[in-house]
């Protein structure tokens, strides 16, 4: 059985563990090709568990991350503005999902 979790999402945006508004627009691809996530696809006896997680995550209602992204806590500093960006980066982001990640584990996957 596999669990994914994002856990460190300050290298999951442009802009790294700075990301707002402005990072979040520059780049239309942000591609991080980390050992970590080299050495994850390594372990997978296929494509099956990718999807499925990838399904999910297509099925998550733009409500439901708005949500998520209002409740970033104060302490976070995170800007009104730098909120709507987010969630539009992510709405985007939703669109080219699975075929950034089948790309990715095909490129590592022996």
């Amino acid at each position: 059985k596999y669990d994914i979790f994002m856990i460190d999402h300050g290298k999951c945006f442009p802009g790294g563990y700075k990301w707002n508004a402005e990072t979040l627009q520059k780049s239309k691809k942000f591609k991080k090709d980390s050992v970590v996530h080299i050495w994850t696809v390594d372990m997978l006896n296929g494509l099956n568990i990718i999807t499925s997680y990838i399904e999910k995550i297509l099925a998550l209602s733009e409500a439901s991350i708005e949500e998520v992204i209002q409740d970033i806590p104060v302490d976070w500093n995170v800007s009104q503005q730098d909120k709507e960006a987010l969630f539009n980066y992510l709405k985007e982001r939703k669109k080219t999902l699975a075929d950034s990640v089948y790309t990715f584990v095909n490129k590592y996957l022996n």
